[in-house]
C-alpha cells in the first residue's frame, strides 16, 4: 500500500475501530480540509483527534506535526498541529499493529515530528525518549 490516500483510509479505520470498542462516539466531518479527522465523546467528554499512518523506521515512529490542506488545486496550505485546537494525535502503526493516542501536552512544542520508540535505544536511554506502551490508551 503506497498511495496516501489509502494508508489514510486504513489508519482512519483501525483508530475508529479502537475508539467504538473503548466506548467512544465517533462523529466525522463532512470536509477533508479540517484540523479534526474525528470528534470523539465519551460520558461528558467531548475531544478532537487527528489520524495520522505512520511507517515504523529504525525502531521508531516519527509523527508529524503538521498537515499541508488543498484550498485551491495549485494553492496548499501548512500549519502545524500545535496552531489549532486539537486534543489529541492518534496514530496507526502497521507493523507491529498498534494504535497510539499522542495527547496535546506531548506535541504542543514547535516540533516537526515526535519520535515515538517501538524498540529500546541502543545506549538504553530512557530520559526524554517517548516509547509506544505510553500513549496506548486515550
Amino acid at each position: 500500500m503506497h498511495i496516501t490516500h489509502d494508508k489514510g483510509d486504513v489508519a482512519e479505520a483501525a483508530v475508529i475501530l479502537d475508539l467504538t470498542k473503548r466506548g467512544f462516539t465517533i462523529f466525522k466531518p463532512l470536509t477533508q480540509n479540517t484540523h479534526a479527522d474525528v470528534i470523539i465523546m465519551k460520558d461528558d467528554r467531548i475531544e478532537t483527534v487527528q489520524i495520522k499512518f505512520v511507517t515504523p523506521s529504525k525502531g521508531k515512529l516519527a509523527v508529524p506535526l503538521r498537515k499541508q490542506m488543498s484550498t485551491t488545486k495549485q494553492v496548499r496550505e501548512t500549519y502545524k498541529y500545535n496552531q489549532t485546537n486539537l486534543d489529541w494525535i492518534a496514530v496507526y502503526c502497521p507493523d507491529p499493529e498498534v494504535v497510539l493516542y499522542l495527547p496535546r501536552e506531548v506535541w504542543s512544542t514547535n516540533g516537526v515530528a515526535l519520535n515515538v520508540r517501538i524498540t529500546p535505544t541502543k545506549n538504553n536511554q530512557s530520559k526524554g525518549v517517548h516509547t509506544v506502551d505510553k500513549f496506548l490508551c486515550v
